[in-house]
């Protein structure tokens, strides 16, 4: 018997304007605490954390998720690092 094809979903695009809003939001608070930081991103941009039961921490903010092995700290560092890519490559 033959397999019916499933449609995949399609990968959601990254809202830009959220992304380059977000990453201006993390740069104008350096020395705030990851607990406040992740607090107010939340409250801000209803920023998603999540935790694996590895221990990996999850940020996804405007369809664009990134993760690290060294908390939310990591995770929000990476997040503001992918997140800039992604507008470099947006923008050329």
């Amino acid at each position: 018997m033959a397999k019916t094809p499933t449609k995949s979903k399609a990968k959601a695009k990254p809202k830009l304007d959220m992304l380059r809003e977000a990453v201006d939001f993390i740069a104008a608070r350096p020395g705030t605490s990851p607990a406040a930081l992740a607090a107010e991103l939340t409250e801000t941009f209803k920023a998603k954390f999540r935790t694996t039961s590895e221990g990996r921490h999850y940020l996804k903010i405007g369809n664009l998720e990134a993760g690290a092995r060294g908390g939310r700290a990591g995770a929000i560092e990476n997040w503001a690092n992918a997140a800039r890519r992604t507008l470099r490559v947006a923008a050329a």
